[in-house]
C-alpha cells in the first residue's frame, strides 16, 4: 500500500531466503494482495517495487510455513525534474543605423591641452 493506505496493484514482489535456491517472484493483484504457498519456516527478505515508489525491503519470519498477513507501505519516490531552457539572443525591434561616411565637419577640432572639448553638434 502507499503512505495513505491505498492498495498498489501490479507491484513486483521478490522473496529471498537461505532455504530457497532461486528468489520467488510475483505481482500483486488488483486488491494489492499476493499469495505464496511454497514458503517453509524460516527467515526471508521481501522486496516490493512499484512504479512511482521507492523500493521497500523487509525481513520476515515464517513459522510453521504460515504467515497470515504482511502489510508494507511503499514511500513515494523522489521526484527529479530537469528543466533545460534554451533561448535565442533577444531581438530588439527598432531602427538600425549604419555609418557609411564620416564628415569632418561633425567633429570639432581637438581642444588645447587642459581645455574641455565642446560638445558634438549634429
Amino acid at each position: 500500500m502507499d503512505q495513505h493506505g491505498a492498495v498498489i496493484p501490479k507491484a513486483e514482489i521478490t522473496v529471498e531466503g537461505k532455504l530457497i535456491k532461486e528468489p520467488i517472484a510475483g505481482v500483486t493483484g488488483p486488491s494489492g494482495e499476493w499469495n505464496q504457498t511454497k514458503l517453509t519456516a524460516g527467515r526471508y527478505k521481501v522486496t516490493v517495487k512499484a512504479a512511482g515508489f521507492s523500493p521497500f525491503s523487509s525481513f520476515i519470519e515464517v513459522h510453521d510455513g504460515t504467515l497470515l498477513a504482511l502489510k508494507m507501505k511503499l514511500p513515494v519516490a523522489a521526484v527529479n525534474t530537469v528543466v533545460e531552457v534554451k533561448a535565442e539572443p533577444p531581438v530588439i525591434m527598432g531602427t538600425v543605423g549604419v555609418l557609411t561616411e564620416v564628415h569632418q565637419s561633425l567633429f570639432p577640432p581637438a581642444a588645447a591641452a587642459g581645455q574641455p572639448r565642446s560638445p558634438m553638434r549634429p
